[in-house]
């Protein structure tokens, strides 16, 4: 079994063999330095995982136990939804740099091999049809939208199985999806002067220990997670 600084090696050895990119452009900062990545090198090379860098059949079968199945965004509206009708469409299909919010999730979920995507919709449903053709992906419809995401995670429930969850108005400026994760995972945020956030408390290993509201400044609940 694999620890996660193990599994993080083994899966940035997928795209490069470089020791110092991997130092330099690990996207959660999960190694010390260059010598903690030799050292984990030698102990997955001693156990069959790598040779020369490159990883064994050993090594892409573990790495299968985590790999990522699918992902459902969430594009159904919510409580919040009355405030919504001034626009002329949901924030999802709100368009950056000629691109749709969640169009742009879509791609990048698929640059990651990530095709099975499904999609639950409510207000105004029928400005997200196109995506089915267009992307290839499953839509569901949420048939009461005034109800929150957690009903919308509920008519997507059958589709929960390592899976990431998304909302369809985030914008993420570089591709925050990978092929496997090893544990679940909520994004966290830090926002100063700010209302109406899920704020969280998190021990020593990065666990959320605590979800609360009633802040104004402080690590909040905000953008993708994984079940």
């Amino acid at each position: 079994m694999l620890n996660y600084k193990e599994f993080e090696l083994l899966k940035d050895l997928l795209e490069t063999s470089c020791i110092a990119d991997i130092a330099k452009n690990s996207k959660y900062e999960v190694f010390e330095d260059e010598n903690e990545i030799n050292e984990i090198i030698k102990e997955l090379s001693s156990r069959g995982y790598l040779e020369n860098f490159i990883l064994s059949k050993k090594a892409l079968g573990e790495l299968e136990k985590y790999k990522v199945k699918n992902a459902v965004i969430l594009a159904a509206g919510g409580d919040e939804v009355s405030a919504k009708s001034v626009y002329s469409m949901p924030k999802g299909l709100f368009v950056k740099d000629n691109e749709t919010l969640i169009e742009r999730q879509i791609r990048q979920l698929h640059e990651v091999g990530i095709d099975d995507i499904t999609i639950v919709i409510g207000y105004k449903q029928e400005l997200f049809f196109f995506l089915e053709e267009k992307w290839g992906v499953k839509l569901l419809i949420n048939p009461d939208i005034k109800k929150n995401n957690i009903y919308s995670l509920f008519i997507a429930k059958d589709k929960l199985s390592q899976t990431y969850i998304l909302n369809s108005d985030n914008y993420f400026t570089q591709n925050p999806f990978s092929k496997y994760e090893y544990h679940a995972f909520h994004a966290t945020v830090y926002k100063k002067n700010t209302k109406n956030e899920l704020f969280i408390e998190k021990n020593d290993f990065s666990r959320i220990t605590k979800v609360f509201s009633g802040k104004n400044s402080g690590e909040c609940v905000y953008g993708h997670a994984f079940f």
